[in-house]
């Protein structure tokens, strides 16, 4: 429900939906090549944890309360001078 396929030409940014035991072993790949330039957030149950900055010390966290299954909604990290929301 955050993303409508018909609006994602507007996001200006790459997203896509993972594991966290998947985005796990994309970090371990990157290796010293990572930035701590993507953030999360959980795909179904938006409530279970706020949006974060992804790590591998993050992911160990969430290891302890969560699956390692959670689907979760990817994003790049892009520089926002201003923020519009509007209902329909």
């Amino acid at each position: 429900p955050d993303y409508p396929s018909c609006l994602k030409y507007l996001l200006n940014r790459k997203i896509w939906c993972t594991t966290l035991k998947e985005l796990e072993k994309q970090l371990l790949l990157m290796g010293e090549n990572y930035k701590n330039d993507i953030f999360i957030k959980p795909e179904k149950d938006i409530k279970a944890f706020s949006v974060l900055i992804v790590s591998l010390d993050w992911i160990s966290y969430l290891y302890e309360l969560y699956d390692e299954n959670l689907s979760i909604i990817c994003s790049e990290i892009i520089n926002i001078k201003s923020e519009y929301r509007v209902y329909v």
